[in-house]
């Protein structure tokens, strides 16, 4: 475990990756799993006011994920919102349980970061997927309990969850491939 006083600096930039068509609330059934674009916000309950940290994330269920990393430290306090409307929320932080022990693997697009920490600390582990069938199995140790897998840079991924039932909870952004883009 570390921890992270960094604050990424990625910057939204022309020819941004495309929104995934609307029809995201509908849940996955392609077997590829791809990332949206969102905007990793302030929250009002913290005092915090920082710029947005613009990115992607998979975009999951409210029964199995929070929008808010639960975080009080002034600047890591955030939540997911798209990044397209600047409201809807993204429930990319996933509670253990239903995370646990799964496989993520990268099936396409950039480079994936998968971590895992206790909600609401400033304390987590780094894991990264960058080439296409690397793969990272959940294992998470007492405190952790939550894990988020998204891109700090903006681009679009893609991926495979096996071993668990996480997968049934990820909502179809409808990217390449999917069964909402034919």
């Amino acid at each position: 475990m570390f921890v992270c006083v960094c604050v990424g600096s990625a910057q939204t930039q022309p020819g941004s990756p495309a929104r995934a068509p609307e029809a995201a609330a509908k849940l996955n059934t392609s077997g590829w799993i791809w990332s949206v674009p969102g905007d990793w916000i302030c929250r009002q309950e913290v005092d915090c006011s920082g710029k947005a940290w613009p990115g992607t994330s998979i975009r999951f269920s409210s029964t199995v994920a929070s929008d808010s990393n639960g975080r009080k430290s002034k600047d890591n306090g955030r939540r997911i919102v798209d990044h397209v409307d600047g409201v809807t929320p993204i429930y990319g932080y996933i509670r253990g349980p239903y995370a646990q022990g799964c496989r993520i693997t990268k099936v396409g697009g950039g480079d994936v970061l998968i971590e895992q920490w206790e909600y609401g600390t400033d304390v987590w582990e780094e894991h990264w997927l960058k080439g296409n069938g690397q793969s990272f199995r959940v294992n998470l140790e007492s405190p952790e309990n939550a894990v988020q897998i998204f891109s700090n840079d903006f681009t679009i991924f893609a991926i495979t969850i096996s071993d668990c039932s996480l997968a049934s909870y990820a909502l179809d952004a409808g990217g390449p491939g999917s069964k909402l883009s034919k």
